[in-house]
């Protein structure tokens, strides 16, 4: 029988009573539940021994390293009003684009002609500089002429000495010859007198005798006088070196002073002309800040201010411009507790938002559409959320997804030891954290950094 129909025979009906049937039918049902038994046991310990590798999970952002490839907001330098705008938000400029001009506010900078007026102050304080200098020129020539005129005057003045000295001795010859003929003509009227009692002479030879020594009296009065006369010009002549020497000395400190006063006008015009160039350099510098200009190529992010005639100050931002060639990295925050386990070098798996993947946390080669990383930098410092910052570059030979903003989110998975699976849920449920492991690859990868 084939036991097509439904209906049951009389015959199975009484078998279906049976107790050996009933034993033999159990035995069987419970040969099956060990038989699944065993195999679902053997698959456990098969995954069990499977290789896990233990991961840190923490979610970022995407960055630029570099601070010039930053998203960076263009200030004003300068108070002003804005006249006109040459960009907008979306835009795509290059270095050196105008982003929009301004026209001043402030009263000291309103003159139109500031500029061609200060540099004409330049020029004026650069003509007084050489009118200085000349006449600085001209009173050091004078100093050597009033030094040369000195000497000769003093030369001259001892000259006079020279002859004061002589005219002094002759005529103190003359004098003594004056005195000696005095002598004479007195001894000869003395004998006259003599010889005129004597009656030896006559009275004219008495008279004339007496005239003589009355001449020779006046002429040694004379001689006298001549030489008190002379010794005075000596003297005079003597007085006259120091008097000449202290004139022209006199002149000489008169001149050097008008030099240092001429010096002193001299810096005091350097100095107001450096600031007069520093005023004009200002200036322009400040004519060159009333139009704002692109420091690098990139897209204008937002702009902070608008219209046309709105006042701004100085250091206020214009706009945010965002450069496009920079070169991604991203940022992860983890926890304390993990900051030890994690050391430059470490591979790290990524998936960005706004690109799909299919994650296996323990097995990251059976994951899709996650991307390569290598921590470079593990910050000592906490931040004020109560987490630790970990830069993340792309690994060697991988790309991460084009184009990637800076800003957007991005969740790493940072790689340690491979374990067993059986280990790592032992290691879950007991709440031990993952090993103090540093592989060898981030060894070498780290000294392959510093040598770099």
């Amino acid at each position: 029988m084939l036991n097509i129909s439904p209906n049951t025979t009389p015959e199975r009906e009484k078998h279906l009573h049976s107790k050996s049937l009933e034993r033999l039918e159990g035995k069987g049902e419970q040969t099956k539940f060990l038989r699944m038994l065993g195999i679902s046991f053997g698959i456990l310990v098969i995954l069990m021994l499977l290789p896990w590798t233990q991961n840190l999970n923490a979610p970022g952002e995407v960055i630029s390293r570099f601070p010039d490839k930053k998203p960076q907001q263009i200030n004003s330098l300068i108070d002003g009003r804005i006249k006109k705008w040459y960009a907008f938000e979306g835009q795509n400029i290059n270095a050196g684009d105008t982003i929009v001009t301004l026209t001043e506010v402030k009263p000291e900078f309103l003159d139109e002609d500031l500029i061609p007026r200060t540099q004409a102050l330049v020029r004026a304080k650069e003509e007084a500089i050489v009118l200085y200098t000349n006449k600085l020129e001209a009173l050091s020539n004078q100093e050597v002429i009033l030094e040369e005129r000195r000497e000769l005057a003093i030369q001259q003045a001892k000259l006079k000495i020279q002859q004061s000295i002589q005219k002094v001795a002759a005529d103190s010859a003359a004098a003594v010859q004056a005195r000696i003929d005095r002598d004479i003509a007195n001894e000869r009227e003395k004998r006259a007198y003599q010889l005129f009692e004597d009656g030896l002479i006559t009275q004219t030879d008495l008279e004339s005798r007496i005239l003589k020594k009355q001449e020779a009296q006046a002429k040694f009065v004379k001689a006298e006088n001549t030489l008190s006369t002379t010794r005075q010009s000596l003297s005079v002549a003597r007085l006259d070196v120091r008097s000449k020497r202290a004139e022209y000395n006199d002149k000489i400190a008169n001149n050097q002073s008008d030099q240092a006063s001429t010096g002193a006008a001299k810096q005091d015009a350097i100095a107001e002309k450096t600031k007069l160039e520093n005023t004009l350099a200002n200036y322009r510098t400040r004519q060159t800040g009333q139009v704002i200009l692109a420091p690098q190529g990139g897209r204008i992010v937002s702009t902070m201010q608008g219209g046309v005639g709105e006042i701004i100050r100085a250091g206020a931002s214009v706009c945010t411009v965002q450069p496009l060639d920079f070169q991604e990295a991203a940022e992860l925050y983890v926890n304390a507790m993990d900051v030890p386990l994690i050391h430059p070098g470490e591979n790290v798996r990524l998936q960005f938002d706004g690109w799909p993947a299919l994650v296996f946390s323990g097995w990251p080669s059976a994951s899709v559409g996650t991307f390569g990383g290598r921590v470079v930098s593990v910050d000592q410092v906490i931040n004020a959320r109560g987490k630790y910052r970990v830069i993340i570059i792309p690994e060697e030979g991988e790309s991460w997804p084009r184009p990637l903003s800076i800003g957007s989110g991005v969740y790493g998975m940072v790689l340690l030891k491979d374990v067993p699976l059986g280990y790592e849920l032992w290691r879950q449920i007991n709440g031990f954290p993952p090993e103090f492991y540093k592989g060898k690859d981030a060894e070498e990868r780290k000294e392959g950094d510093e040598k770099k």
